[in-house]
């Protein structure tokens, strides 16, 4: 952070934090006042010579310099104090960061930065009072991309900022956790046409594949019961459904719903594919490795706790909800099956993932693709020779206190002195 401009910006023109930081505050305007006083009496003089040998000068200069350090670490505690509580913090910028401070009592004024810590919110949609002004009440959000979400129930942002912002994400991963529930429970009382329109593509998605992942088991358990023939008719059943999505895009159709049915063209033509090597192999057990080495999605039923889950061969994760709007995804091929196969059992065994190839070929929108299938935020950063521990260390703290995935594009271009320290720090975190 700058010195000069950026603290002369933080401590003479917020309020909030001259408040928070009172004695650093005086101290950066005496340190202000001085400055001044040595420009106005240096502008007297044309003979540079003179005005930096003038008398008392460099020892002001040093003080000030002095005093400005203590101002300096005292914005920086300040900081880290904000971003514990709040860690998506450690993933913005310190000007962001300090904007966001500067103004978040009113709740709509950090609407620009919302896109800066989470996956896909774009904005929130705030409910305004009796005369039409914004207020801190939270309808819902929109994604990056213009789809809407809706709450189930709003939510009330007020006082710290980092307080509601917190409870803010943390109400919308639970108002997401129960239109998944809706969704699930509409499936097979609408139409497809209606229900898809009813529900954001997220939601679609994970319901569609915790019906696939049940239908596939129903299938199973008709093989057991002496049906050779169940998993040719749910192939069937697979092959028709996609024939209506198919009759559905060659519709009229906003562009936001030829989206959504899209990727779930997508995603059901893979589980399509997977059903038919399930009859090609002549599966008969959910044990084999074609079946367990899915992505399989399932929401216990009413006795056990009520969440959607994500098994793949012997991992399991547990939707983290994060909303990811609706922005397509990533054809699933052998290879991004093998990568899903890797990084999950990776992290099952607390460890991380290196996918490896030539510049272009997916590496990192696998890694994401991965991430949205999990509801996971995953947040890239592009390495460079500039990149320090102190960055990487704040970086780390904010992934391992949010739970987020950090994906390190082009890793080996940190230096060797920097990644020996890396290494450390992330050995600590696993």
């Amino acid at each position: 952070m700058a010195r000069g401009i950026t603290l002369g910006s933080i401590f003479l023109a917020s309020e909030d934090i001259r408040e928070q930081l009172p004695e650093d505050a005086k101290r950066f305007d005496a340190i202000d006042a001085a400055f001044r006083e040595q420009m106005a009496d240096a502008c007297q003089n044309n003979n540079p010579i003179e005005v930096c040998m003038a008398s008392g000068r460099e020892e002001v200069f040093k003080k000030n310099f002095e005093m400005l350090e203590l101002c300096q670490k005292s914005l920086g505690d300040y900081l880290e104090v904000k971003k514990k509580k709040f860690p998506r913090f450690y993933f913005i910028s310190g000007a962001d960061l300090v904007d966001i401070l500067s103004k978040g009592r009113y709740a709509p004024n950090v609407q620009p930065h919302f896109s800066k810590f989470t996956d896909a919110t774009g904005f929130i949609d705030w409910a305004p009072d009796a005369d039409g002004k914004l207020t801190g009440l939270a309808r819902g959000c929109i994604a990056i991309d213009g789809e809407k979400f809706p709450y189930p129930e709003p939510k009330m942002c007020e006082g710290a900022v980092e307080d509601w912002l917190l409870e803010l994400m943390k109400h919308q991963a639970a108002m997401f956790r129960i239109k998944v529930k809706e969704s699930l429970d509409a499936y097979l009382d609408n139409p497809r046409e209606k229900w898809i329109d009813m529900y954001g593509s997220q939601h679609c998605i994970q319901t569609g594949q915790v019906w696939w992942t049940a239908e596939v088991h129903a299938a199973y358990d008709r093989l057991e019961q002496g049906n050779e023939n169940a998993m040719k008719e749910y192939l069937e059943l697979c092959r028709t459904g996609l024939k209506n999505y198919a009759a559905m895009v060659l519709g009229e159709m906003t562009g936001e719903l030829r989206t959504k049915v899209k990727t779930l063209i997508t995603i059901d033509t893979h589980a399509r594919e997977i059903v038919e090597k399930l009859v090609i192999i002549k599966s008969e057990t959910p044990t084999d490795f074609t079946w367990a080495s899915q992505l399989k999605f399932r929401w216990p039923d009413a006795d056990g706790p009520q969440d959607l889950y994500i098994n793949i061969c012997d991992a399991e994760f547990a939707s983290r909800h994060e909303y990811v709007g609706n922005p397509g995804r990533l054809v699933i091929t052998a290879l991004t099956d093998r990568c899903y196969i890797t990084l999950t059992q990776a992290l099952r065994l607390m460890m991380g993932g290196a996918p490896q190839g030539p510049a272009g070929t997916g590496k990192t929108e696998t890694t994401k693709d991965l991430g949205r299938g999990l509801s996971i935020w995953v947040i890239v950063s592009n390495c460079s020779d500039q990149m320090n521990n102190k960055v990487t260390g704040s970086f780390f703290s904010g992934l391992a206190q949010t739970g987020a995935w950090g994906c390190f594009d082009e890793f080996n271009r940190i230096t060797v002195e920097v990644l020996s320290v890396v290494a450390t720090q992330y050995g600590s975190i696993l």
